[in-house]
């Protein structure tokens, strides 16, 4: 088990919960207390000591050492009156990577175990938040691919991706930025699924379909280039597909123009 990565299970890890006036914290019973206690009162500077992985209007993100191992801190940038005032009242992207990184785990589809969220508020009003999860050695897709150059991918992670694919469909779930740096691999090329804070769960087919087909374009879009990396992740899709009730994937995957993107 390389350096850095918990053993993964579908094991949902018990939630303990905190909240004050100004902030509310949702955190992993297995996260140490003074870390705990660092978390709600000062994640900036967590964030400031850590090496700064990211660091954009939307986002910054940091990793840092712990007793228990490394782990990383996503802090969600506000942006504007507006944005802040709309998102006052909304889930905020913290939670909801904590809520779909749990749902994921427990259906067997490897993300970073999410250790804990912290809202900030004003009363009942929601501000900026952040999301703490365990850290993954690993590198993402597209430099892994990269690195392989004319060689084939291995038959394992391909198939790694199917089984993703078909368990988020399984679900109706859509992850709304499928880009290949939104997913890591492992030494033992264990495929893992990350930014989980634009995923959502469909109640209604139709909602689903649209959002499907964004999710598929978005990510055959970073193999325009490579039809041939396109179809060594597509084709096992369409092997371990069900037999009923695909007509989506039929419709809409396996058209050679989809391969591109519209």
């Amino acid at each position: 088990m390389d350096s850095g990565i918990l053993p993964f299970n579908h094991r949902v890890e018990p939630g303990r919960y905190r909240q004050s006036f100004s902030r509310v914290m949702k955190f992993d019973v297995d996260l140490e207390g003074s870390l705990v206690d660092h978390i709600w009162n000062e994640p900036d500077d967590l964030i400031q000591r850590g090496l700064v992985l990211n660091d954009c209007r939307r986002c910054t993100v940091s990793q840092f050492e712990t007793p228990q191992g490394p782990v990383v801190i996503k802090r969600f940038n506000l942006r504007g009156p507006l944005h802040t005032i709309a998102h006052s009242v909304m889930r905020t992207r913290a939670q909801r990577g904590w809520e779909f990184g749990r749902l994921l785990r427990t259906h067997g589809i490897p993300s970073p175990r999410p250790l804990a969220y912290l809202e900030r508020r004003v009363g009942p009003l929601r501000g900026r938040s952040y999301l703490v999860t365990q850290f993954v050695n690993a590198t993402t897709l597209r430099r892994f691919v990269a690195e392989y150059a004319d060689r084939d991918l291995p038959l394992e992670l391909t198939n790694e991706f199917a089984k993703t694919w078909h368990r988020l469909r399984n679900l109706q779930l859509t992850h709304g930025d499928t880009k290949s740096t939104n997913f890591l691999v492992t030494k033992d090329l264990r495929l893992w699924l990350i930014d989980l804070d634009s995923m959502f769960r469909h109640r209604y087919s139709w909602t689903y379909r649209r959002a499907y087909k964004q999710d598929w374009q978005r990510f055959f879009k970073d193999w325009r280039s490579t039809p041939r990396v396109a179809e060594r992740f597509r084709s096992p899709i369409q092997r371990v597909a069900p037999r009923k009730g695909h007509d989506l994937l039929t419709r809409l995957s396996f058209k050679p123009t989809s391969l591109a993107g519209d």
